[in-house]
């Protein structure tokens, strides 16, 4: 998986004198596309987001992304359809933690995006990977099954850690004997705020710019630049057969939805990490 990412976010840094802003909104986009696409459904709901973008991004996102798009989407469903002790494993942020210590050793700082999903992931290491800096996915995977911050604040030790993700964040800090731990919950507030009523809304209101800007600006703080960028949970793309348009959500349940609705990405499900050097 971690190799698809990298390949993905490669070819994401070739796109970015098109500016972070446009880059951002063609990876949304290359997801939705493809994940139509793979379920053989029209992508007409996407029609409101591609008025936004240059016309060869568009034609980009379409011809060269969907293949590797396609490919990550194929993994996301072998993860969550996994049999349950192996699910039980990766869910467990102890294990997951231990795991990425083994790879990366001591940072200098832990930054916990609340609900910041793969997408932004993608978009901001290319941003870092243009301002000459490496950033790598790693080979971890942590699974939230619930797509919720509960899910991992119920797994701190209440005697150590305050359960929330505050909380989260200070114990991975403390983990890999970082100096710094921060938090941000813009891209959660925006999912709560405007992500059903639709994708092109919510792609407008994530400050992507901003946040690729915080990262940087710690990253040349340190003379090794070892940043490790985390999230709790992030985010599900959902298509409203009903009302066709596209929305974003988080902790997504067909049961309690309307039966029109099709999932077409479950990140809220899933956590990659990704780890930054000057």
């Amino acid at each position: 998986m971690h190799q698809l990412l990298e390949m993905l976010r490669e070819a994401a840094v070739e796109l970015l004198d098109y500016s972070l802003v446009n880059v951002y909104k063609f990876l949304i986009y290359a997801f939705a596309y493809s994940s139509l696409m793979r379920k053989g459904l029209s992508v007409e709901a996407l029609r409101p987001l591609e008025r936004r973008m240059p016309s060869p991004i568009r034609i980009v996102a379409r011809s060269e992304f969907a293949p590797i798009i396609h490919e990550i989407l194929n993994r996301v469903d072998e993860l969550l359809s996994k049999t349950k002790p192996v699910v039980v494993t990766e869910a467990h942020l102890g294990e997951t933690v231990k795991a990425i210590r083994s790879r990366v050793g001591k940072v200098d700082a832990v930054l916990t995006y609340d609900c910041m999903s793969v997408i932004e992931q993608v978009a901001l290491s290319a941003y870092l990977v243009k301002q000459g800096m490496r950033a790598v996915f790693l080979d971890v995977v942590f699974v939230n099954p619930l797509g919720r911050t509960s899910f991992v604040t119920k797994q701190l030790d209440a005697a150590t850690h305050e359960k929330t993700l505050r909380g989260v964040t200070e114990y991975i800090a403390e983990s890999l004997r970082a100096y710094i731990s921060r938090k941000s919950t813009h891209v959660d507030k925006v999912v709560h705020e405007v992500g059903q009523i639709g994708l092109e809304e919510f792609v407008d209101r994530v400050s992507i710019e901003s946040l690729a800007q915080e990262v940087s600006r710690e990253v040349l703080r340190h003379p090794s630049g070892k940043v490790l960028l985390v999230s709790d949970h992030g985010y599900d793309i959902v298509l409203s057969r009903r009302d066709s348009f596209i929305y974003v959500v988080h902790g997504y349940a067909s049961s309690k939805r309307d039966p029109e609705d099709v999932e077409l990405a479950p990140f809220s499900k899933l956590v990659f990490f990704v780890v930054t050097i000057r």
